[in-house]
């Protein structure tokens, strides 16, 4: 086992501002990242990047010792892959989203007015079951959890939601303090195309893996029942490194 840690004292987060991390982070290439020493960062509540109006360049450090410390096994090129895609979102959600904190909540629950899960296949019967066993799961946590009954229909004609699960998922949603949980949140949402999947990996009782799966049960379908041309790959790809991110962020910024 090999242990990563800082050549220098801690700084606090505020005094992080400017600073080349590689002066701090001993990380070298292909090396595997099992334990980050860091007295007063590892650990720490990153959600206070929110309330404490970090800069870009201190929540990508922060972002990127998370991102070391929460994995077991990384080489250092997905460290950078994933790396890139919250810079990405964090510029986002500085430049846009703090600009227009109420627009994007809205966006989020006008997708769960009309959520990915609420709409089901009649056929074939391996899809159906399919929808079933990722998206029920999804639909019985909001009830519990929430206290939001939806209902979901065999077909796309768009169905009406009871006004009370609106209304308590948006409760739900309008916790999450802009700009970096709210641009997280919404990041997820529409990659998923499902406001409550978002919610309920915020809380934990989805994985990034299952929760990606979850959203794309389709897909999955169609891929392994037609194939998939390398151009759809591709795409799926992109958009995998950008779900990710946005979970990685929305892991350190959930309330």
């Amino acid at each position: 086992m090999r242990r990563v840690g800082f050549q220098h004292d801690a700084p606090n987060v505020g005094q992080l501002a400017g600073l080349d991390q590689r002066q701090h982070i001993r990380m070298p290439v292909g090396m595997e990242v099992v334990e980050l020493m860091h007295p007063r960062l590892v650990g720490a509540p990153v959600a206070a990047a929110d309330r404490a109006g970090l800069s870009t360049a201190n929540f990508l450090i922060v972002a990127r010792v998370f991102v070391i410390q929460d994995e077991l096994a990384v080489v250092l090129q997905d460290i950078e892959r994933i790396d890139i895609a919250i810079r990405s979102l964090a510029n986002l959600a500085i430049d846009c989203v703090a600009e227009k904190v109420a627009e994007t909540a809205d966006e989020v629950k006008r997708y769960a007015a009309s959520d990915l899960v609420f709409y089901r296949a009649d056929e074939p019967e391996g899809l159906v079951a399919q929808q079933a066993k990722h998206w029920d799961p999804v639909l019985r946590w909001a009830r519990e959890t929430l206290g939001a009954n939806f209902v979901f229909a065999a077909d796309v004609s768009h169905v009406a939601q009871p006004d009370s699960a609106l209304t308590a998922v948006g409760k739900e949603i309008d916790r999450f303090a802009p700009p970096f949980a709210l641009a997280a949140l919404a990041s997820v949402t529409q990659l998923t195309g499902s406001a409550l999947i978002a919610l309920m990996l915020a809380h934990g009782k989805l994985t990034p893996v299952a929760a990606w799966n979850a959203a794309h049960v389709d897909e999955g379908w169609n891929a392994r029942t037609w194939g998939e041309d390398a151009e759809a790959a591709a795409r799926r790809a992109q958009r995998l490194s950008e779900f990710e991110a946005a979970a990685k962020m929305l892991s350190f910024c959930r309330p």
